[in-house]
C-alpha cells in the first residue's frame, strides 16, 4: 500500500501542476469569471474532460496485490484493476462548473475508462462517474453561494465523499463481493486520502488566484473613482485637444500603462508615453485597430504589434486595449491603453479599460447635455430680449417726442442714453459673460 500511496502522490501532483499552469493563463481566468455562460461551460467540459482522460491514462495498474509498472494505460487487462485520479478531475469540474459540467465530464471520464478494457465488468464506471459529477456540481452550487467557489476545506470533504461513492461502486460491481472488498482494501485509503488532498490543493490554487484578482480590482476601483473625479472637468468640455492632453496625462499617472492615446472620429487628440514621436496630436488616426473600433463601436484587444497595426516600423507598442467613447448612440472617439510588453495586458487591465470607457463616455454625454442646456437658456434670454426691445424702443421714442416740445436739451440727452443702451444690448447679445460694472451702468 505504501508503494501505491507514493505512486498516487505522483499522479495527484501532475493534476495539481496542470491546475497551476492553467490559472496562470489569462484565457482560463476569464472563463472562471464567466462560468455561468453556456460557452464557458462547454469550454470547462473540454478542459476537465482532458484532465479526466489524462487521469485514466496515468492510472496505476494492480494485479492482485502486485503493482504493474506502466507509463500510459491505453489498454487494461481483464485480470487487473486501476487506481487513478479520475474522481478528482470529475469532482473539481463539478465544483467549478456546476452539475451540467460535472455530469458531462463524468460521461467523458467514465466512457473513456470503460473503453480502456475489462469488458462489461467496468461499465459501472459510466453511471458512477456521472453521479459523482452531478453530486459534486450540486455541492459546488450550494457551497459557493457566499463565495465565488467553495472553500478548499469544504472541497476536500466533498472529494472524500465522492471517492467513497466510487469505492462503493467498485465493491458492488467488481466481480464477486469478496473480490470487490479485496480491491477496495488495497486502493481505498490512498485514493480517498490523496484525491481529497488533491482537490483541496486544486481549489486552493483557484481561490487564491481569484482572491488576488479581486484585491487588484478593489485597489483599481479606488483609483478609478479618484481618476474619474479628476477627469470630469475636462471631459465635460467635450473631446478637445487641450483637455484631452490633460486627461491622457492623468490616466497614465493612475494606470501606469506605457502610453495613453485619445482620438476623436478621425484625428489623434492626445498621446502620452511610448510612441509619442509618431503618434502625434492633430494627425489622422494611424492604427488599424483604432479604425476598426471607430467603425464597429466595440472594444478591441491586441496582443501583438501586428494586431495593433501601427504603420511605423520602429513603433514600440506591442499590445493595446482600444475602447470606443460614445455619447448616446454616437461614437465620438476612442480611448487607447498601450503596452510595450504584451505580458502586462492582463484581464484586470481589460476590465479596468472597460470601466474607464463607460465612465468617460458618460462624462462626455453629460458635458454635451449641459452645453445644450446652456445654449437653450441663452436662446431663451435672447428671445425675451427681442420681444422686450421693440416695446421699450417705441415707448422711449414716444416719451422723447413728447419731451421735445418742452425741453429739447433733455430730449437730446435721452436720445444719447437710448443709443448707448441699445449699443450695450448688442454687445451683451454677443457675449455670455459681461463685467458687473457694465451691468450696473446698463441698469
Amino acid at each position: 500500500m505504501l508503494e501505491l500511496f507514493i505512486m498516487m502522490m505522483e499522479r495527484v501532483g501532475l493534476i495539481i501542476l496542470l491546475a497551476y499552469l492553467l490559472v496562470n493563463v489569462n484565457y482560463f481566468k476569464k472563463l472562471l469569471f464567466t462560468r455561468e455562460q453556456l460557452a464557458s461551460k462547454i469550454k470547462f467540459i473540454i478542459f476537465f474532460g482532458v484532465f479526466a482522460i489524462i487521469s485514466n491514462l496515468t492510472g496505476i495498474e494492480i494485479a492482485g496485490e502486485q503493482i504493474i509498472q506502466s507509463n500510459i494505460l491505453t489498454h487494461i487487462d481483464h485480470n487487473t484493476a486501476v487506481a487513478n485520479t479520475r474522481t478528482l478531475a470529475i469532482t473539481v469540474s463539478g465544483l467549478v462548473g456546476g452539475p451540467f459540467v460535472g455530469s458531462m465530464v463524468g460521461v467523458i471520464a467514465g466512457t473513456h475508462r470503460a473503453l480502456q478494457g475489462n469488458g462489461l465488468s467496468v461499465m459501472f464506471y459510466i453511471p458512477s462517474s456521472i453521479l459523482i459529477g452531478l453530486l459534486s456540481g450540486y455541492f459546488g452550487k450550494h457551497l459557493s453561494k457566499e463565495a465565488f467557489f467553495p472553500q478548499h476545506f469544504q472541497s476536500g470533504l466533498v472529494s472524500m465523499l465522492m471517492e467513497m461513492i466510487q469505492m462503493l461502486f467498485v465493491f458492488l460491481f467488481t466481480g464477486t463481493l469478496v473480490e470487490g472488498l479485496a480491491l477496495v482494501k488495497i486502493i481505498s485509503v490512498p485514493m480517498i486520502l490523496l484525491n481529497s488532498v488533491g482537490t483541496f490543493i486544486f481549489m486552493s490554487i483557484l481561490n487564491i488566484t481569484l482572491s488576488k484578482v479581486e484585491e487588484a480590482r478593489a485597489v483599481q476601483t479606488h483609483d478609478v473613482l479618484e481618476l474619474a473625479a479628476k477627469t470630469l472637468p475636462y471631459f465635460r468640455k467635450g473631446l478637445e485637444q487641450g483637455a484631452s492632453q490633460e486627461v491622457a496625462e492623468i490616466i497614465q499617472h493612475y494606470t501606469k500603462v506605457s502610453a495613453i492615446s485619445i482620438t476623436n472620429n478621425h484625428k489623434i487628440l492626445a498621446h502620452v508615453g511610448a510612441g509619442s514621436d509618431h503618434h502625434i496630436p492633430e494627425k489622422d488616426v494611424i492604427t488599424e485597430l483604432s479604425k476598426q473600433v471607430l467603425k464597429t463601436g466595440e472594444m478591441a484587444v491586441a496582443y501583438s504589434k501586428v494586431e495593433v497595426g501601427c504603420s511605423h516600423e520602429e513603433c514600440p507598442l506591442a499590445a493595446a486595449i482600444v475602447i470606443p467613447l460614445t455619447s448616446g448612440k454616437k461614437i465620438t472617439g476612442t480611448l487607447k491603453l498601450y503596452f510595450t510588453d504584451a505580458r502586462n495586458l492582463t484581464e484586470v487591465m481589460i476590465t479596468l479599460a472597460e470601466g474607464l470607457g463607460t465612465i468617460f463616455s458618460s462624462q462626455i454625454e453629460l458635458g454635451e447635455v449641459e452645453n445644450r442646456a446652456q445654449l437653450l437658456k441663452e436662446a431663451e434670454i435672447k428671445s425675451l430680449q427681442s420681444q422686450v426691445n421693440p416695446h421699450f424702443f417705441f415707448n422711449s421714442i414716444n416719451t422723447i417726442s413728447a419731451l421735445m416740445r418742452r425741453d429739447s436739451e433733455k430730449a437730446r440727452e435721452l436720445l444719447l442714453q437710448l443709443s448707448q443702451y441699445f449699443r450695450s444690448n448688442l454687445q451683451g447679445a454677443a457675449a455670455t459673460l459681461i463685467p458687473l460694472e457694465q451691468e450696473l451702468a446698463q441698469v
